[in-house]
């Protein structure tokens, strides 16, 4: 590689600013397109390359693992991408001088990081000024996600967006040469979210937490519908539109009936498909219900309502709080009754439960 210029240096630089650095592949050839200058030097390339990055250790495999999940049987629910593990670190660096919990050096358990303690810290620990810092990092957190549902692209002849790494993968035949463009530009179809929060009493430690990851989302993508249940239901999305996230839950807590009392799931997911399911849910449509399950209604008209969204729906995802914990299972009647029409069943008690969904979105994103 005798030939490596500053020019070349500089451009590969560059170049790196244009793709998704949590992708190895891309990532990997945006370097070798700039810093190679003809084909003998793509094996003294590719071997510095892999002393580098030192490719035994164990965080280069799980790298090249989260950039070739394709398909949605891949996904592992389980799994926490690098790059959004970076963002969320930034974010904890950001908040003003507050430093989240940390495990004491002397204790006989294992150290963990600032970022592994507040994304697995279950949300009714949270109290006094950790519970402002929580509250921080869903509010920076969710528009970041949001923002990584909607980028999504199609493959065309005549996008005004070059595709580079489909250009570098068509071109090798040529000896590196770019003979062809690639091209993509945005898809036109986009994946409608529908957000049914349970804010009863069993939910009241989980619901404003949830909520307000609801906001941040509400706020930044289009096509989002929200409602709020508890014995019936009620639409929050002209209300999650507020400037502030404060008066919105005031709002809401004035028009919401019973909110932290009774739950009616069957019951308010009915009175959803009788009226707005109809007008709001289609073929692209992602319905995702937040409740612990726990319904005193009949579970046949739960039954009945859980089979018509998923009939109408693009997929369906029932988030529980009580299935952070590794002993749960989904045997209480209203959960019974809605598990054969749900397609992911998620946790909800965590900031790392919110990364899921949004890693779960984000590939239905891509497979819509």
């Amino acid at each position: 590689m005798g030939n490596l210029t500053s020019g070349r240096i500089l451009d590969a630089c560059r170049s790196i600013s244009f793709i998704d650095l949590g992708n190895f592949e891309d990532f990997r050839t945006a370097l070798k397109a700039n810093l190679i200058a003809s084909k003998e030097d793509e094996p003294v390339f590719d071997a510095l390359f892999q002393m580098f990055f030192h490719p035994e250790d164990e965080w280069w495999d799980a790298w090249q693992e989260a950039g070739q999940q394709e398909n949605l049987g891949s996904v592992d629910e389980s799994d926490l991408p690098e790059s959004l593990k970076q963002q969320i670190s930034q974010l904890i660096e950001e908040l003003e001088g507050e430093q989240a919990e940390q495990i004491p050096e002397d204790s006989d358990g294992p150290s963990y990081s600032a970022v592994e303690v507040i994304t697995n810290r279950d949300f009714a620990e949270f109290y006094g000024k950790d519970l402002k810092e929580i509250r921080r990092v869903i509010a920076r957190l969710a528009p970041k996600l949001a923002t990584a549902i909607s980028r999504r692209t199609k493959v065309t002849t005549r996008g005004s967006t070059i595709d580079l790494r489909r250009t570098f993968r068509h071109n090798l035949r040529y000896g590196g040469e770019v003979l062809r463009l690639a091209r993509r530009r945005r898809k036109i179809k986009k994946l409608r979210l529908v957000l049914l929060c349970d804010v009863s009493g069993s939910m009241d430690v989980y619901s404003k937490f949830l909520i307000q990851f609801v906001y941040g989302l509400e706020n930044e993508l289009t096509g989002v519908d929200a409602w709020v249940f508890t014995t019936h239901l009620t639409d929050i999305t002209p209300i999650l539109l507020y400037r502030s996230f404060d008066d919105a839950m005031r709002q809401m807590g004035d028009v919401v009936r019973d909110w932290s009392g009774g739950t009616s799931i069957g019951g308010s997911l009915w009175e959803f498909v009788s009226g707005p399911s109809k007008r709001k849910i289609n073929g692209r449509s992602v319905v995702i219900i937040i409740s612990d399950g726990w319904d005193r209604g009949d579970t046949r008209v739960l039954d009945q309502a859980m089979r018509t969204i998923k009939k109408r729906a693009f997929k369906v995802i029932w988030m529980n709080p009580l299935a952070g914990s590794p002993k749960y299972q989904p045997i209480c009647a209203g959960m019974k009754t809605a598990m054969p029409y749900v397609d992911f069943f998620l946790p909800a008690h965590n900031l790392d439960s919110l990364i899921r969904l949004g890693k779960t979105l984000n590939s239905l994103a891509q497979a819509l």
